[in-house]
């Protein structure tokens, strides 16, 4: 296998100095590990990745085992069980490559559990996509064969393969049966998303108490990291830094005359039967900052709970009445409008113009995600955990950053400090900004 990709102070030969000092003895990785492991906060050094590397290497002497993981078990985050049992759920259900993996592996008798080291490994599949997951087979499939043999089951996936006891087995490599396994799930995940590439709609008001940092940070992460993206529309009052490219369209536009929540839905609205956008579209908040790479085209469809509310504040209190509004209606209540995108299907979206019509007319109005979603997305709505880092954000960067594709974040935890954290991962400018002007002496 080539290992010339790693760009790794710690890399050596196929291991890595840094897990190879924890456990004692040298711990294999690979270029995937090592990507994974550059994204993190604490990269390269003793972290969740560096340390699972180790126990990887010890797997098969118990006392070894038992040493290493007790003196890092801080840098091991273990999820809840609640958290577990959303996430597998969520692969379960998902189109992704890693929840077609876990399918297929199911199909040939492999029973996962909520806390195996696959589900993050199908999770990063998903997010990957078809195409980054091709160009990353090699060491993927070394991975499934490392959690082959720190579960059990790769002999039971061979003798399946070689017993050619469905149509699947006659498609896969008894030579290679990671590899080809891996194949046929990339070529499914392929087949389910054979749609063309999404715009990313992003409004923006005259909000920002950061000059504008929000947005110019989440154009960097999705220049970085964004897949399956046609161009990105930036809609509202334009900053000054930002200018036109071929993956970035600006369109000034002012703020219409109503309650917040439906000045975000009219823009939109404006922007579907106006512009010239994809079929498709990402809705996207200038918080948002993606982390790694991800195919758009493949968004779930994110909820967390339901609307119902009880406190006293704006914001419960436009979640609750708009969950009444849509009860009444004879829908489902599901909180679509957490923080992270939506995909908005055009046609659908504007044939629900009376809908938004009337929350421009409502004293509250209507939280424009949730009531969209709980008339067009519930069929393949995926529960998840919501997270917008906030003034504690230290205590959550490392969890959020190695379990999720995009997190966002309020003005709170650029007051604290994640400014420095987020300009330091994102310090090259994108191209839609325009060169800072160089002081005169």
């Amino acid at each position: 296998m080539q290992h010339s990709a790693v760009n790794c102070q710690h890399f050596d030969s196929g291991t890595c100095r840094v897990a190879s000092r924890i456990a004692g003895q040298p711990a294999a990785t690979n270029p995937s590990a090592c990507a994974f492991c550059l994204t993190l906060p604490d990269a390269m050094q003793r972290n969740r990745v560096t340390v699972s590397m180790a126990l990887a290497s010890v797997r098969n002497d118990q006392e070894a085992s038992r040493r290493v993981l007790a003196a890092n078990a801080d840098a091991v985050q273990i999820e809840t069980t609640e958290q577990s049992a959303a996430a597998l759920a969520e692969i379960v259900s998902g189109r992704g490559v890693g929840s077609h993996l876990w399918r297929l592996l199911s199909g040939l008798g492999i029973e996962h559990k909520q806390t195996c080291d696959c589900l993050s490994l199908a999770r990063r599949m998903n997010d990957l996509g078809p195409e980054c997951c091709r160009a990353e087979r090699d060491s993927l499939a070394a991975e499934m064969r490392a959690n082959a043999g720190n579960y059990g089951w790769g002999e039971a996936v061979t003798a399946a393969v070689r017993a050619v006891t469905s149509g699947l087995a006659w498609r896969l490599n008894p030579l290679d049966v990671y590899g080809s396994l891996l194949d046929e799930a990339i070529w499914l995940a392929a087949a389910e998303i054979q749609q063309p590439a999404v715009d990313i709609l992003l409004p923006i008001g005259p909000g920002s108490r950061y000059g504008d940092f929000e947005l110019r940070m989440s154009l960097r992460s999705i220049e970085k990291h964004a897949r399956g993206l046609r161009r990105v529309v930036v809609v509202g009052r334009i900053p000054g830094w930002l200018r036109e490219t071929d993956r970035v369209r600006i369109v000034p536009r002012d703020e219409f005359r109503c309650n917040k929540a439906s000045r975000i839905s009219l823009k939109v609205l404006w922007a579907m039967e106006h512009l010239d956008l994809t079929d498709r579209v990402a809705f996207w908040n200038d918080d948002y900052l993606m982390l790694r790479d991800f195919d758009l085209r493949g968004t779930p469809s994110y909820y967390r709970g339901n609307l119902w509310r009880k406190g006293k504040d704006s914001w419960s209190q436009l979640l609750d009445h708009t969950g009444k509004v849509l009860s009444e209606a004879g829908f489902t209540a599901r909180h679509f409008d957490i923080h992270v995108p939506i995909l908005l299907n055009r046609d659908r979206f504007v044939a629900m113009s009376p809908w938004w019509q009337r929350s421009s007319k409502d004293k509250l109005g209507l939280v424009m995600k949730s009531v969209y979603g709980n008339q067009v997305c519930n069929g393949e709505a995926v529960t998840t955990h919501d997270c917008k880092l906030k003034q504690d954000w230290q205590q959550r960067i490392g969890s959020a950053a190695s379990r999720r594709w995009v997190l966002s974040y309020g003005d709170s935890a650029l007051q604290a400090g994640l400014l420095e954290w987020i300009e330091k991962r994102f310090p090259s400018p994108c191209k839609a900004e325009r060169p800072r002007l160089k002081a005169c002496c």
